[in-house]
């Protein structure tokens, strides 16, 4: 991924920090604002558009769809799948 949709991608990601930060409140948005660089350096981390299972890049229309995505569709299919095979408490 170059250096211009890394930077596209840290933008849809600083957008939606700050959008749950207005959903918990004024206060927590003002800290987030006050940590500045520090808060936006954190963005920036956690989007390198790779799967943190298999180290493999993810797909730019995955990430255009769901920013905070950790997993390539193939990794989450196959959590997913491995999740739905798991048994599950009943009441």
């Amino acid at each position: 991924m170059d250096k211009a949709r890394t930077e596209h991608f840290r933008r849809i990601l600083l957008a939606e920090l700050r959008r749950h930060a207005r959903l918990v409140g004024d206060d927590q948005a003002a800290a987030i604002d006050a940590a500045g660089d520090g808060a936006k350096e954190s963005a920036d981390l956690s989007l390198h558009g790779l799967c943190v299972r298999c180290g493999k890049p993810i797909n730019e229309r995955r990430l255009e769809a769901v920013p905070t995505a950790r997993y390539d569709a193939a990794c989450q299919a196959a959590i997913e799948q491995t999740n739905s095979h798991s048994p599950r408490p009943t009441i």
